[in-house]
């Protein structure tokens, strides 16, 4: 098989394990004619800019002008426990069609008890004066809830990612953010344990 096909590195690196999905759907295809709604999910060890060259020959299969999106798990998985889940799934699905083995084995690690990480993000569908704005109000929030919580220590931290729309802004500290939430309602949409968009490509 080719290193295309390769979604693990070294075995050092169990801690890494993400899940993975690439998606081609109709929303974003509504023009393109006999468009095929198309998913390919697996778990990986590699990174973004690792599995990019992968997700772009997967998208170049489609048709002409389709959309697709490679999705991530923002949280690492717990190889372990995904490990013995998948164990007992296969005993108790011994006539499972072992060409859906990747999509079931994601599908499992997907669960939330085995996230390795706490991380959450805020799908955010606005400009980038908007997002400065949202941002600073996080800011806010957090400090408030730093002086009603005294486990709550540190900086407020994030990072944001790029999306097809807008962005994402993850996060990893919990803290009150209901003000926040109302106040940008209609914009934001709060992802906990999910995946986000890490690439996408348009098949010209």
């Amino acid at each position: 098989m080719s290193n295309l096909n390769k979604w693990y590195k070294v075995e050092e690196e169990k801690t890494d394990l993400r899940v993975v999905s690439f998606v081609s759907r109709p929303k974003d295809n509504t023009e393109v004619e006999c468009f095929i709604n198309r998913k390919t999910s697996f778990v990986s060890t590699m990174t973004d800019e690792e599995l990019v060259p992968i997700f772009e020959a997967w998208a170049k299969q489609g048709k002409k002008n389709e959309f697709s999106r490679m999705y991530v798990s923002v949280n690492k998985r717990n190889h372990k426990t995904v490990q013995l889940s998948l164990m007992h799934y296969l005993l108790d699905n011994q006539d499972l069609n072992l060409g859906s083995l990747d999509s079931r084995i994601a599908m499992i690690a997907a669960q939330p008890e085995h996230a390795l990480e706490s991380k959450y993000f805020y799908d955010f569908d606005a400009d980038a004066e908007q997002l400065k704005e949202f941002l600073s109000d996080l800011a806010t929030a957090y400090e408030e809830t730093k002086k009603i919580n005294k486990k709550l220590t540190g900086d407020f931290t994030f990072s944001v990612r790029t999306t097809p729309n807008y962005y994402a802004v993850v996060l990893e500290q919990r803290f009150k953010t209901d003000w926040v939430e109302e106040k940008w309602k209609g914009l934001v949409e709060l992802k906990k344990d999910a995946l986000y968009c890490a690439a996408w490509y348009l098949n010209e």
